[in-house]
């Protein structure tokens, strides 16, 4: 009975250790997933190196904003968590937060002019596609459940 009770209990550390494992893998799996990772092996080593280098000037022109981005976020969340809503302080971290928000788009666009300055035709087809799309979800994604969220009507405009 006890060489019963040690297999059984061997077998179950085991299946939980491969369960663990499984679901470690499954996650480290999505946290690595870069999308740049497809796009850039379509590209010459030397358009890679250059994106490389431009993503790198740009990820470190962003820290300040970003930082300035989150920190207004936070003011608006804990001025809304108050009991009476400060409606002068919540307009200035809004605008706070949409200057922080229009400063690090001008600064991606900024980017995208500058390496597809440098980029052939091909190449800058090859990588105009994905500069242009959000990281994150898809705008298919955004629209399913858990809300029920009309979808957009597009305008002529677009």
């Amino acid at each position: 009975m006890f060489k019963n009770t040690k297999l059984l209990l061997i077998l179950s550390v085991l299946l939980n250790l491969f369960l663990i494992g499984a679901g470690l893998g499954t996650f480290g799996k999505r946290a690595y997933d870069n999308p740049w990772k497809q796009a850039s092996q379509e590209l010459q080593p030397q358009t890679q190196n250059l994106v490389a280098r431009q993503f790198q000037t740009a990820r470190r022109d962003m820290v300040g904003p970003r930082k300035k981005f989150h920190d207004a976020r936070r003011d608006i969340s804990k001025i809304l968590q108050k009991e009476e809503l400060d409606e002068e302080a919540y307009e200035k971290a809004a605008e706070r937060m949409f200057e922080a928000q229009q400063k690090m788009l001008k600064l991606k666009m900024d980017m995208m002019k500058d390496i597809m300055s440098e980029l052939p035709p091909e190449e800058r087809e090859k990588l105009s596609d994905r500069l242009m799309k959000p990281f994150g979800k898809s705008q298919e994604a955004i629209y399913k459940v858990p809300h029920d969220y009309p979808k957009p009507q597009e305008t002529e405009d677009e």
